[in-house]
């Protein structure tokens, strides 16, 4: 489900950049890849780490809880990991897709909520 759920959420994201000048400049692409780390908890979420393709620099992306409980009820504690885990290729293919086009956080972070899960930004 969540799958389905990031699919419609990276059409809308792509529409929606999609309105943004370019300013005649062309267009490069830094996709993220997943690299081995630990999952860690946070407060509020999950966090782990990915790689710019062809460089040496990570990012940290950090799964709200509230994108892992939008297709499913309340979770909590080992339910959240375990869904985090199941949904984990979908959420890293929407955090890539939010760093490609400059969607980080000031930190650098790609943070993922469930505005991005469902495709509307605040």
């Amino acid at each position: 489900m969540l799958a389905e759920v990031t699919e419609m959420s990276s059409r809308r994201i792509r529409k929606v950049l999609s309105t943004f000048p370019e300013g005649g400049e062309e267009h490069d692409p830094m996709p993220l890849q997943r690299i081995e780390g630990e999952i860690v908890r946070e407060r509020h979420g999950f966090a782990f780490p990915m790689r710019i393709v062809g460089t040496a620099q990570s990012v940290q992306v950090v799964v709200k809880d509230d994108a892992l409980v939008v297709t499913t009820s309340r979770l909590a504690g080992d339910e959240l990991r375990a869904q985090l885990e199941a949904d984990l290729p979908a959420l890293e293919s929407l955090a890539a897709e939010k760093f490609d086009h400059g969607l980080a956080a000031a930190d650098g972070a790609v943070l993922i909520s469930a505005s991005d899960v469902l495709g509307f930004f605040n």
